[in-house]
């Protein structure tokens, strides 16, 4: 499994979501985004604190017309047991985990744990409806 394997799922994801734009797949005005929130070791960890990041925020966000929405990538190793089964924290880090907990859930924000732009799809699919 690749170092860079959920980064080249996330890079799927954005693409496909662009394509949907472009074809027009979407009756709705929506743009997704990255929030970049890798830990680049304690002196940049301390500045980027500083500067409002959060531990915890997933991966990206996708905003469609008034309406909030939050996913996390991870790859499928870090999702599913080697059995297929999801697992209990989905293959979240514990800050991210109270993140979710914290400020997703409370607020009701949807929010998805995706491992291909498959999962993706079918997320979003049910917010488009």
């Amino acid at each position: 499994m690749s170092k860079f394997e959920e980064s080249r799922i996330q890079e799927a994801i954005v693409k496909r979501f662009n394509e949907l734009v472009f074809y027009k797949q979407f009756n709705k005005l929506c743009f997704l985004y990255s929030n970049r929130n890798e830990n680049k070791g304690i002196i940049s960890g301390a500045r980027y604190k500083k500067q409002g990041r959060l531990a915890g925020v997933p991966d990206l966000t996708l905003v469609c017309q008034g309406m909030l929405a939050y996913i996390e990538v991870k790859t499928p190793r870090a999702h599913r047991t080697p059995k297929g089964i999801e697992r209990k924290s989905r293959g979240m880090s514990q800050d991210q985990i109270e993140f979710h907990d914290k400020y997703i859930q409370p607020m009701n924000i949807p929010f998805a744990v995706v491992s291909s732009v498959k999962e993706f799809e079918d997320f979003i699919k049910i917010l488009s409806k």
